[in-house]
Protein backbone atom coordinates (compact mmCIF):
# COMPACT_ATOMS: atom_id res chain seq x y z
CA UNK A 1 0.00 0.00 0.00
CA UNK A 2 0.79 3.63 -0.08
CA UNK A 3 2.49 5.21 2.68
CA UNK A 4 2.11 8.95 3.95
CA UNK A 5 2.26 10.98 7.17
CA UNK A 6 -0.33 12.96 8.79
CA UNK A 7 0.81 15.74 11.53
CA UNK A 8 -1.43 16.60 14.67
CA UNK A 9 -1.09 19.26 16.66
CA UNK A 10 -1.54 18.99 20.23
CA UNK A 11 -5.18 20.86 20.38
CA UNK A 12 -6.64 18.06 18.31
CA UNK A 13 -9.81 16.54 19.54
CA UNK A 14 -8.23 13.54 18.63
CA UNK A 15 -6.07 13.52 21.09
CA UNK A 16 -7.25 12.89 24.44
CA UNK A 17 -6.30 14.09 27.94
CA UNK A 18 -6.70 13.29 31.41
CA UNK A 19 -7.85 16.66 33.59
CA UNK A 20 -4.42 17.47 34.97
CA UNK A 21 -3.44 18.67 31.38
CA UNK A 22 -3.40 22.09 30.37
CA UNK A 23 -3.91 24.25 27.56
CA UNK A 24 -0.79 26.49 26.50
CA UNK A 25 -0.39 28.13 30.26
CA UNK A 26 -1.33 31.59 30.42
CA UNK A 27 2.61 33.44 30.67
CA UNK A 28 4.46 31.00 29.70
CA UNK A 29 7.86 32.80 28.30
CA UNK A 30 8.85 29.80 25.93
CA UNK A 31 4.70 29.69 24.23
CA UNK A 32 5.83 30.79 20.93
CA UNK A 33 9.03 27.97 20.49
CA UNK A 34 5.75 25.26 19.86
CA UNK A 35 4.18 24.99 16.86
CA UNK A 36 1.43 27.62 16.27
CA UNK A 37 2.37 28.61 19.55
CA UNK A 38 0.67 26.09 21.60
CA UNK A 39 1.00 23.14 23.66
CA UNK A 40 -0.53 20.77 26.00
CA UNK A 41 1.41 19.98 28.87
CA UNK A 42 0.82 18.57 32.59
CA UNK A 43 2.76 18.00 35.92
CA UNK A 44 0.91 15.11 37.32
CA UNK A 45 2.06 11.76 37.64
CA UNK A 46 -0.24 9.38 35.57
CA UNK A 47 -1.50 11.95 33.46
CA UNK A 48 -1.91 10.47 30.24
CA UNK A 49 -2.58 11.84 26.25
CA UNK A 50 -4.17 9.09 24.44
CA UNK A 51 -4.16 9.07 20.18
CA UNK A 52 -6.20 5.88 18.38
CA UNK A 53 -5.37 6.16 14.92
CA UNK A 54 -5.57 3.41 11.63
CA UNK A 55 -1.88 3.04 10.51
CA UNK A 56 1.09 1.88 10.27
CA UNK A 57 3.32 4.24 13.02
CA UNK A 58 3.36 6.80 15.28
CA UNK A 59 5.50 9.52 16.88
CA UNK A 60 5.31 12.20 19.35
CA UNK A 61 6.83 15.70 20.16
CA UNK A 62 7.68 17.87 22.97
CA UNK A 63 9.94 19.94 24.83
CA UNK A 64 12.94 18.86 27.10
CA UNK A 65 13.18 21.63 29.54
CA UNK A 66 15.05 22.71 32.98
CA UNK A 67 12.48 21.43 35.79
CA UNK A 68 10.56 18.70 33.45
CA UNK A 69 10.38 15.01 34.87
CA UNK A 70 9.72 11.33 33.41
CA UNK A 71 6.99 9.57 30.88
CA UNK A 72 6.95 6.70 28.90
CA UNK A 73 5.23 5.61 25.61
CA UNK A 74 3.23 2.87 24.78
CA UNK A 75 1.59 1.50 21.77
CA UNK A 76 -1.12 -1.16 22.42
CA UNK A 77 -0.39 -1.70 25.66
CA UNK A 78 3.38 -2.15 25.24
CA UNK A 79 6.26 -0.17 26.55
CA UNK A 80 8.05 1.19 23.34
CA UNK A 81 10.11 4.34 25.05
CA UNK A 82 11.05 5.40 29.11
CA UNK A 83 12.20 8.34 28.62
CA UNK A 84 13.06 11.70 30.89
CA UNK A 85 11.94 15.54 28.93
CA UNK A 86 14.68 17.17 31.72
CA UNK A 87 17.14 19.65 30.24
CA UNK A 88 19.37 22.18 31.49
CA UNK A 89 18.36 24.17 28.57
CA UNK A 90 14.92 24.45 27.46
CA UNK A 91 15.02 22.62 23.22
CA UNK A 92 12.04 21.95 21.20
CA UNK A 93 10.77 19.98 18.79
CA UNK A 94 11.79 17.13 20.55
CA UNK A 95 11.01 13.55 20.10
CA UNK A 96 9.66 11.60 22.69
CA UNK A 97 9.37 8.50 21.14
CA UNK A 98 7.40 6.06 18.54
CA UNK A 99 6.63 3.19 16.84
CA UNK A 100 7.64 2.41 13.42
CA UNK A 101 6.74 -0.96 11.21
CA UNK A 102 3.39 -1.67 12.98
CA UNK A 103 0.58 -3.83 11.12
CA UNK A 104 -1.89 -1.51 8.68
CA UNK A 105 -4.90 -1.31 11.43
CA UNK A 106 -6.23 1.08 14.40
CA UNK A 107 -3.39 1.17 17.01
CA UNK A 108 -3.54 3.17 20.40
CA UNK A 109 -0.85 5.56 21.58
CA UNK A 110 -0.64 6.64 25.16
CA UNK A 111 1.80 8.79 26.45
CA UNK A 112 2.33 9.36 30.19
CA UNK A 113 3.63 11.71 32.56
CA UNK A 114 6.03 8.96 35.65
CA UNK A 115 6.82 11.76 37.85
CA UNK A 116 9.70 14.12 38.29
CA UNK A 117 8.04 17.20 36.90
CA UNK A 118 6.36 18.33 34.11
CA UNK A 119 5.80 16.57 30.41
CA UNK A 120 4.70 18.43 27.79
CA UNK A 121 3.26 17.09 23.95
CA UNK A 122 3.40 19.87 20.99
CA UNK A 123 2.38 17.39 17.82
CA UNK A 124 2.58 13.91 16.44
CA UNK A 125 2.65 12.38 13.28
CA UNK A 126 0.91 9.21 12.30
CA UNK A 127 1.63 7.22 8.69
CA UNK A 128 -0.98 5.57 7.26
CA UNK A 129 -2.12 3.57 3.83
CA UNK A 130 -3.91 3.60 1.10
CA UNK A 131 -3.92 2.23 -2.47
CA UNK A 132 -1.34 -0.33 -3.73
CA UNK A 133 2.60 -0.36 -3.43
CA UNK A 134 3.31 0.91 -7.00
CA UNK A 135 0.90 4.01 -6.51
CA UNK A 136 1.16 7.45 -5.41
CA UNK A 137 -0.82 9.56 -2.67
CA UNK A 138 -2.45 12.58 -4.18
CA UNK A 139 -3.65 15.32 -1.58
CA UNK A 140 -6.26 17.51 -2.60
CA UNK A 141 -7.25 20.07 -0.43
CA UNK A 142 -11.22 21.61 -0.64
CA UNK A 143 -11.52 25.28 0.89
CA UNK A 144 -14.44 26.19 3.23
CA UNK A 145 -15.45 28.53 1.13
CA UNK A 146 -15.43 26.10 -1.84
CA UNK A 147 -19.03 25.38 -3.86
CA UNK A 148 -18.62 21.74 -3.40
CA UNK A 149 -19.25 22.37 0.58
CA UNK A 150 -23.22 22.84 1.08
CA UNK A 151 -24.22 24.41 4.48
CA UNK A 152 -27.59 23.77 5.11
CA UNK A 153 -29.34 25.67 6.48
CA UNK A 154 -26.94 28.66 4.37
CA UNK A 155 -28.49 31.20 6.85
CA UNK A 156 -27.26 29.13 9.78
CA UNK A 157 -23.49 29.48 8.83
CA UNK A 158 -21.64 32.75 8.99
CA UNK A 159 -17.90 33.12 7.31
CA UNK A 160 -14.85 34.40 9.70
CA UNK A 161 -11.89 36.19 7.82
CA UNK A 162 -8.29 36.39 9.15
CA UNK A 163 -4.90 35.76 8.24
CA UNK A 164 -4.85 31.98 10.60
CA UNK A 165 -7.37 30.53 8.55
CA UNK A 166 -6.81 28.52 5.25
CA UNK A 167 -6.81 30.72 2.16
CA UNK A 168 -8.13 33.31 5.07
CA UNK A 169 -11.38 32.64 5.69
CA UNK A 170 -13.22 29.83 7.61
CA UNK A 171 -17.42 29.27 8.12
CA UNK A 172 -18.65 28.58 11.58
CA UNK A 173 -22.42 28.04 13.45
CA UNK A 174 -23.78 27.60 16.53
CA UNK A 175 -26.69 26.60 15.69
CA UNK A 176 -27.65 22.96 17.10
CA UNK A 177 -27.97 20.48 13.61
CA UNK A 178 -26.79 22.94 11.12
CA UNK A 179 -25.11 20.30 8.44
CA UNK A 180 -21.97 20.88 6.00
CA UNK A 181 -21.59 18.39 3.64
CA UNK A 182 -19.52 17.09 1.08
CA UNK A 183 -19.19 14.72 -1.85
CA UNK A 184 -15.88 13.52 -3.20
CA UNK A 185 -13.89 10.57 -4.39
CA UNK A 186 -10.62 8.90 -2.28
CA UNK A 187 -9.89 6.59 0.00
CA UNK A 188 -9.27 8.94 3.75
CA UNK A 189 -10.32 12.09 4.30
CA UNK A 190 -9.50 14.64 7.14
CA UNK A 191 -11.10 17.55 8.64
CA UNK A 192 -9.68 20.58 9.78
CA UNK A 193 -11.11 23.69 11.66
CA UNK A 194 -10.66 25.42 15.27
CA UNK A 195 -10.97 23.85 18.72
CA UNK A 196 -11.52 26.43 21.37
CA UNK A 197 -13.04 27.00 24.93
CA UNK A 198 -16.75 27.93 23.46
CA UNK A 199 -17.00 24.76 21.01
CA UNK A 200 -19.18 22.21 21.69
CA UNK A 201 -19.77 18.34 20.35
CA UNK A 202 -20.26 17.95 17.05
CA UNK A 203 -20.31 15.15 14.41
CA UNK A 204 -18.79 13.64 11.71
CA UNK A 205 -19.69 10.82 9.44
CA UNK A 206 -18.73 9.47 6.25
CA UNK A 207 -20.93 7.01 4.53
CA UNK A 208 -23.43 6.49 7.62
CA UNK A 209 -20.19 5.83 9.65
CA UNK A 210 -20.93 8.62 12.89
CA UNK A 211 -18.00 10.01 15.19
CA UNK A 212 -19.28 12.64 17.97
CA UNK A 213 -16.19 14.81 19.30
CA UNK A 214 -15.27 17.59 21.53
CA UNK A 215 -14.50 21.10 19.72
CA UNK A 216 -13.28 22.29 22.92
CA UNK A 217 -11.10 19.12 23.53
CA UNK A 218 -12.92 18.90 27.15
CA UNK A 219 -10.25 22.21 28.20
CA UNK A 220 -9.30 24.01 25.40
CA UNK A 221 -7.37 27.64 26.81
CA UNK A 222 -7.49 29.73 23.61
CA UNK A 223 -8.50 29.46 20.26
CA UNK A 224 -6.68 27.07 17.83
CA UNK A 225 -7.21 27.49 14.13
CA UNK A 226 -6.87 24.64 11.38
CA UNK A 227 -6.67 21.80 14.00
CA UNK A 228 -7.05 17.85 12.76
CA UNK A 229 -11.14 17.65 14.07
CA UNK A 230 -11.46 14.38 11.95
CA UNK A 231 -9.78 11.51 9.92
CA UNK A 232 -11.20 9.00 8.36
CA UNK A 233 -9.60 6.06 6.11
CA UNK A 234 -9.92 2.64 4.72
CA UNK A 235 -12.73 3.94 2.53
CA UNK A 236 -12.04 2.36 -0.13
CA UNK A 237 -11.65 3.88 -3.83
CA UNK A 238 -15.05 5.56 -5.17
CA UNK A 239 -17.55 8.43 -3.72
CA UNK A 240 -18.27 9.21 -0.58
CA UNK A 241 -20.75 11.38 1.70
CA UNK A 242 -19.17 13.98 3.95
CA UNK A 243 -21.59 15.52 6.45
CA UNK A 244 -20.15 17.42 9.87
CA UNK A 245 -22.96 18.62 11.77
CA UNK A 246 -23.30 21.04 15.08
CA UNK A 247 -23.95 20.51 18.32
CA UNK A 248 -23.94 22.45 21.39
CA UNK A 249 -21.75 24.98 21.02
CA UNK A 250 -19.71 26.17 18.19
CA UNK A 251 -18.04 24.54 15.06
CA UNK A 252 -15.73 25.92 12.76
CA UNK A 253 -14.94 24.23 9.09
CA UNK A 254 -11.85 25.87 7.54
CA UNK A 255 -10.52 22.61 5.03
CA UNK A 256 -11.41 19.13 3.71
CA UNK A 257 -8.48 17.22 2.85
CA UNK A 258 -9.32 14.27 0.49
CA UNK A 259 -6.37 11.62 0.07
CA UNK A 260 -6.68 9.44 -3.69
CA UNK A 261 -4.04 7.12 -4.84
CA UNK A 262 -3.06 7.18 -7.86
CA UNK A 263 -1.11 5.63 -10.53
CA UNK A 264 0.77 2.02 -10.76
CA UNK A 265 -0.70 -0.96 -12.01
CA UNK A 266 -3.90 -1.11 -9.70
CA UNK A 267 -4.75 2.54 -10.56
CA UNK A 268 -5.35 4.83 -12.58
CA UNK A 269 -4.50 9.05 -12.65
CA UNK A 270 -7.22 9.32 -14.69
CA UNK A 271 -9.53 7.95 -11.95
CA UNK A 272 -12.36 10.34 -11.16
CA UNK A 273 -12.27 13.02 -8.11
CA UNK A 274 -15.07 14.26 -8.72
CA UNK A 275 -14.38 17.24 -10.97
CA UNK A 276 -11.47 18.13 -8.43
CA UNK A 277 -7.70 18.61 -9.88
CA UNK A 278 -5.14 16.24 -7.74
CA UNK A 279 -1.67 16.32 -8.49
CA UNK A 280 0.88 13.90 -7.11
CA UNK A 281 3.68 15.15 -5.47
CA UNK A 282 6.61 14.15 -2.48
CA UNK A 283 6.86 17.57 -0.87
CA UNK A 284 6.43 17.63 3.23
CA UNK A 285 3.06 19.22 3.43
CA UNK A 286 0.82 19.91 6.97
CA UNK A 287 -2.48 20.50 5.28
CA UNK A 288 -3.59 22.02 8.35
CA UNK A 289 -0.80 24.62 7.94
CA UNK A 290 -0.67 27.12 4.70
CA UNK A 291 2.63 27.84 4.87
CA UNK A 292 4.21 24.47 5.47
CA UNK A 293 5.69 25.69 8.99
CA UNK A 294 4.49 22.44 10.70
CA UNK A 295 5.20 20.26 7.99
CA UNK A 296 8.94 21.24 7.26
CA UNK A 297 9.33 20.73 11.05
CA UNK A 298 8.42 16.61 10.71
CA UNK A 299 11.35 16.92 8.31
CA UNK A 300 14.04 19.27 10.42
CA UNK A 301 12.73 17.53 13.95
CA UNK A 302 15.86 15.68 15.55
CA UNK A 303 15.85 12.12 15.14
CA UNK A 304 19.17 11.16 17.70
CA UNK A 305 19.13 7.19 18.34
CA UNK A 306 19.98 8.94 21.79
CA UNK A 307 16.50 9.91 22.19
CA UNK A 308 14.51 7.68 20.25
CA UNK A 309 15.37 3.85 19.26
CA UNK A 310 12.73 4.15 15.98
CA UNK A 311 14.11 5.22 12.55
CA UNK A 312 12.30 8.42 11.33
CA UNK A 313 8.55 9.20 9.78
CA UNK A 314 9.55 6.97 6.82
CA UNK A 315 7.38 8.53 4.25
CA UNK A 316 6.32 12.51 3.38
CA UNK A 317 3.17 13.76 3.23
CA UNK A 318 1.50 13.92 0.41
CA UNK A 319 1.64 16.85 -2.45
CA UNK A 320 -1.50 19.40 -2.20
CA UNK A 321 -3.48 21.09 -4.88
CA UNK A 322 -5.93 23.58 -3.11
CA UNK A 323 -9.32 24.58 -4.36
Amino acid sequence: MAAFNVSVHNSSPLISYTAAWLDTPAGDAFAVNYTDSGFHTTSDPGATAIFTFNGTGVWLYGAHRPGYGSYTLSVDGSTVFNGSAASSNPVFDQVLGGSANLSMGEHTAVLTNIGGGAVDLDSLVFETQIGANDQQVSQMTVDDSNSTISYLALSQWQTASNSFFANGTSHYSNTDGANATLTFSGEAVAVYGGVSFDHGMYTVSVDGQTQQLNGANGQARVYHPKSLLYFASNLGNGTHNLTMSVGNGYFDLDQVVVYKATGGKEGSEDASSGGMEMKPGDLHINAANGNNAAGAAVQSKSLSPAVIAVPPPPCQEAGRSVL
